[in-house]
């Protein structure tokens, strides 16, 4: 991707909602990390999807919000911290960061709640999903702390660095 298209990729970017703050954040029982609006829903208002901690086992997972009808969906329920979620284009996937605090991947997860798709390796660590190209083949990642890559959402293509130290 040339690095003239990094424009581009703003102009598309997710819609950041809000980043709820709460007394202790990693504590169980605490709600929202941080949530973020589906591109189609934006003026209609009514699908979210954001990092909850879950209760029971006190490590985040994804949950889409139905603000409409009242309801809630999880669509993560593993005992990686499940974080940041970016909806795709068409609306079918959400992509998030996964793994650990030391080692992180990015996970994709059906927006119908039928499960974890696939997961992909991190470029760097750690790493963090921000945004889906226009075309939905590429996901943009902040890796290794500050540098910004493109990865190809389908498996076996290689990353590439678009801005940072090269």
């Amino acid at each position: 991707m040339a690095r003239r298209a990094f424009s581009e990729w703003f102009r598309y970017s997710s819609s950041v909602l809000c980043n709820l703050r709460s007394k202790s954040p990693a504590r169980p029982g605490n709600r929202c990390i941080i949530v973020v609006i589906h591109h189609e829903n934006l003026v209609a208002f009514h699908t979210l999807a954001r990092a909850r901690v879950d209760v029971l086992r006190g490590n985040p997972d994804i949950w889409l919000d139905d603000l409409r009808r009242g309801t809630r969906l999880r669509l993560t329920t593993s005992a990686d911290l499940d974080v940041m979620p970016v909806w795709s284009r068409d609306g079918r996937e959400i992509a998030y960061r996964s793994g650990t605090v030391h080692e992180t991947t990015i996970g994709f997860a059906a927006s119908d709640g039928t499960g974890v798709t696939r997961t992909l390796a991190c470029p760097q660590q750690p790493c963090e999903p921000s945004d889906w190209s226009p075309d939905g083949r590429y996901l943009v990642v902040t890796a290794g702390g500050s540098d910004i890559w493109t990865v190809p959402v389908e498996r076996g293509a290689t990353p590439q660095k678009l801005l940072g130290d090269l």
